[in-house]
């Protein structure tokens, strides 16, 4: 069984856990690390509280220093991401180039995102401060505020400050 740390509870981290678990099932142990008390804490202030959680148009704002990189993103479209969100049971509402959840509430969709990702049995450690890492042979040494964990993947989607 493969072993991944995501380093972040924001909705990167957070979609990429309940996409993991979809696809390999019983074969990865995904962790979330998350400085903040719960997943997801920005989210509830997106869009006055309504939930701005997409952007048509989300390619053109991130800052990629790597051209292949940013190339790889750009083969995901906002119709993939729409058709995944539709598949977890989040209806979009779309505004202009603003994608909202139907039900324009960012703590229920907070709520349910945390629901799905209990469900399926990833592990979140909420409070916990990602220090520093190193890989060991094939593997990732990640030590944070309080504890030091051995993974086989580390993925790093700490958002920026707001």
């Amino acid at each position: 069984m493969k072993k991944i740390v995501l380093v972040g509870g924001g909705v990167t981290n957070c979609l990429l856990s309940i996409l993991l678990k979809q696809y390999y099932k019983d074969n990865v142990d995904v962790l979330i690390i998350e400085k903040n008390d719960t997943l997801l804490k920005k989210l509830t202030i997106t869009g006055n509280g309504k939930c701005n959680i997409l952007n048509k148009n989300y390619i053109d704002g991130l800052i990629i220093d790597n051209l292949d990189i940013k190339k790889s993103f750009g083969r995901i479209t906002y119709l993939d991401l729409k058709n995944f969100y539709d598949e977890i049971g989040l209806i979009l509402l779309e505004k202009g180039d603003l994608i909202y959840p139907f039900n324009e509430s960012a703590n229920q969709t907070r709520d349910y995102l945390v629901e799905i990702i209990n469900k399926l049995g990833v592990k979140v450690y909420n409070n916990e401060s990602f220090l520093s890492y190193k890989k060991l042979d094939n593997k990732y040494e990640i030590i944070t505020n309080n504890s030091k964990i051995s993974a086989d993947l580390v993925v790093f989607s700490t958002g920026g400050k707001s």
